[in-house]
């Protein structure tokens, strides 16, 4: 892939408990270099009030960036050691694995470390991905991202790393990796779309259905090979990524302290709608999303009947996992 309008990342915070080399191993498909042991000592677990909602919470802490993981129905937190870094966050679909990002690196680079929350005493290595996007399998096992020199990387957990010849773009719903080349979107030798402009990102929904973002400035959702919907985005919202509901029928764009949400022709909820927060994540239903207000966690009801629950707890970037 030749180029990505994706948007880069924001300004970067001190790595807690260890430092970032300058110096790399290999195009960012073997593990970053680091210097300075990592905090390992096990935060205490919070306690929050228990939520009739299925999953659990991943967040980075807005105070210190560490990871930390509620699960909803109990409301316990999972004791982890400290992983900090500069409170970037990219999780699994499904399964318990994430990637945060280590920070320190340059601004179109960022370096990032793999852990599964479920065994976080597992070494499962650290990298660095260019524009800073990291995508998953839908089975959460695998992670693809594109190296410094724009070569890709498909990395299986717990095994190996397949170099690639092109940045991946995402994963099929059979787990094979696609890759955006020009206005066409390619998973081996089969051309799966072919648009009239540049495809910088592309999605698949846990339904089937394919989003993808033409040219930076149109979102376009495809199921069974036909367009379902599409979303024009406003000049202030070019070029950013979206946040898409599970079944790709609803889009997020983050900006400075506000959401905007849009429906792509299916969502069953109320749209577009505004909140002015900092982060939001989709439960894997799509009828709440849980957002990162200042000073707690919001679980916004967004299909069916306006509710509203609150964690009093800081989040910079959240994930909800099944």
């Amino acid at each position: 892939m030749k180029s990505r309008d994706f948007v880069l990342l924001g300004a970067i915070v001190v790595v807690a408990g260890f430092a970032v080399a300058d110096a790399f191993r290999g195009d960012g498909g073997g593990e970053v270099a680091t210097t300075g042991p990592a905090r390992t000592e096990v935060e205490p677990p919070a306690a929050f009030e228990p939520l009739p909602l299925a999953g659990s919470l991943v967040f980075t802490d807005a105070r210190d960036c560490r990871l930390r993981r509620i699960t909803m129905a109990s409301g316990a937190e999972t004791p982890l050691p400290f992983f900090a870094g500069d409170c970037t966050l990219w999780a699994a679909p499904s399964g318990s694995a994430v990637a945060y990002g280590l920070g320190g690196g340059r601004l179109d680079v960022a370096p990032f470390r793999l852990v599964d929350l479920a065994a976080p005493g597992e070494r499962l290595g650290a990298h660095q991905a260019l524009f800073g996007y990291v995508a998953w399998s839908p089975d959460g096992r695998r992670v693809a991202w594109c190296g410094p020199s724009r070569a890709g990387f498909d990395l299986e957990l717990g095994d190996g790393t397949e170099k690639l010849a092109d940045c991946p773009a995402g994963y099929t719903p059979a787990g094979q990796v696609a890759v955006a080349l020009g206005p066409r979107l390619v998973a081996g030798s089969r051309t799966v779309l072919d648009r009239d402009g540049g495809i910088t990102f592309a999605r698949w929904g846990a339904d089937g259905s394919l989003a993808v973002v033409v040219g930076g400035r149109r979102v376009e959702r495809w199921r069974d090979g036909r367009l379902s919907g599409s979303l024009d985005l406003p000049r202030w919202l070019e070029g950013r990524l979206p946040i898409l509901s599970p079944d790709n029928c609803a889009a997020i764009f983050r900006r400075p302290t506000r959401l905007d949400l849009f429906s792509l022709g299916c969502f069953r909820g109320d749209a577009p709608r505004a909140f002015f927060d900092d982060d939001a994540a989709w439960s894997p239903d799509g009828d709440w999303i849980a957002v990162a207000e200042q000073d707690a966690v919001a679980f916004h009801r967004l299909v069916g009947p306006r509710e509203v629950l609150r964690w009093p707890a800081r989040a910079a970037r959240l994930a909800w996992q099944p």
